[in-house]
């Protein structure tokens, strides 16, 4: 069963019977008594060696070697030539129609063995290489897929340790400073100063909380130990829920927050997820809007199923540089709010992967001094999750 198959093609009997008798014990042999036989085997044989004899009735052996040569499964395999002819123009024609090497008529054996054996190992040895060179390409494209996923670790580092080391900071020492001054006011009882340092305390402390919740959502995200769970919910719920997160900050602003959900509407996804991705588009439209403005949130279905959230602001707009950049890992978007807001950029990214993971896109559309609107679709999951 280890054997190599040689196939031999030759219209005389008596050097078929040759050829068996030189090779028969060490190789597995096939023959073909001509061009059009050769090829009907080679329909359902590929074997390691062809040994082809040139001048044969019908076709002969440049024309069945040039067929062998058109298809995929057999254009590697070695041809051995077998001619009475010596002429040049004859050999250069035979290694022009594929072959690697030729014999002469008549047979001298060890000559036979020696051929067949050195154009078997150059075969196999070939077949290595080319298995070789495919694991070696193979192990490259994985060598740099992991160096892209390296990247982005770091990246996810680099912005990580970005945000604790200044986004963080910035509200705790802002929460060290009123501390002190609450103290100072309640030393001098000075109530008006007091209801005032306390007012921004609780707006600093909440801005610090917002800003935890998305690192530590997104830590999890980033380490894979946040689960995707998708159930049937009612956008009507998250939106109330989010609106009383951030009414304190709405009241501020003396904004106006419409929005247009049906109460009885409900779709399939991951409720956690969709209320982040949520809140962090109503916090950003807050946080960019300016004092008196209009918020619109709206709920609907698409024609395909799928259900879309948008949030459209009037504040201040995004540059049209700054677009492409918002969901891009790395790439400083963070900018203050119209009341000197701190943003990290951290947000939208959490957003995207949010929604990505629901096998859904967000979009947005902005100028600058207008206001900017963030949408995001959520496919319909119902098949998914009653299978």
């Amino acid at each position: 069963m280890n054997k190599n198959i040689i196939l031999a093609v030759d219209d005389q009997p008596n050097n078929l019977k040759v050829i068996a008798g030189v090779l028969g014990d060490e190789y597995q042999l096939s023959i073909a008594n001509n061009g059009h036989n050769a090829l009907k085997i080679l329909d359902k044989l590929v074997p390691d060696l062809i040994l082809l004899d040139i001048m044969m009735p019908g076709m002969d052996g440049f024309e069945v070697c040039h067929e062998i040569k058109l298809r995929p499964q057999l254009k590697d395999i070695p041809v051995i030539f077998l001619t009475a002819k010596t002429e040049i123009s004859d050999i250069v024609k035979a290694f022009e129609a594929g072959a690697v090497d030729y014999i002469f008529k008549p047979f001298n054996p060890l000559e036979v063995k020696a051929r067949v054996n050195s154009q078997l190992q150059l075969f196999h040895t070939s077949r290595q290489l080319k298995e070789l060179n495919y694991k070696l390409a193979v192990s490259q494209q994985e060598l740099e897929l992991t160096n892209v996923k390296l990247e982005m670790l770091n990246k996810q580092k680099d912005k990580f340790f970005s945000v604790i080391a200044h986004d963080l900071k910035t509200p705790f020492n802002n929460v060290i400073a009123l501390t002190g001054l609450i103290s100072e006011s309640l030393a001098s009882k000075e109530q008006e100063s007091l209801l005032e340092y306390v007012t921004m305390l609780r707006n600093t402390t909440d801005k610090a909380m917002d800003l935890l919740m998305n690192l530590l959502e997104w830590a999890k995200s980033q380490t894979g130990n946040l689960k995707f769970t998708p159930g049937l919910i009612q956008p009507i719920s998250i939106i109330q829920d989010v609106l009383a997160i951030y009414q304190e900050s709405i009241r501020a602003k003396s904004l106006i927050v419409n929005f247009d959900c049906n109460p009885d509407y409900e779709f399939f996804g991951d409720q956690p997820m969709i209320a982040t991705v949520l809140r962090n588009l109503l916090g950003n439209a807050i946080k960019f809007s300016l004092a008196g403005g209009v918020i619109y949130l709206k709920v609907n279905r698409l024609a395909d199923g799928s259900t879309q959230f948008s949030v459209k602001d009037f504040g201040i707009g995004i540059s049209s540089d700054l677009l492409p950049l918002l969901f891009v890992l790395g790439a400083n978007t963070g900018r203050p709010g119209t009341r000197g807001e701190p943003s990290s950029g951290l947000g939208l990214m959490l957003c995207k992967d949010f929604v990505e993971r629901h096998g859904g896109s967000i979009t947005v559309e902005s100028a600058e001094g207008k206001g900017s609107e963030f949408s995001f679709t959520i496919p319909d999951l119902s098949e998914s999750v009653n299978r």
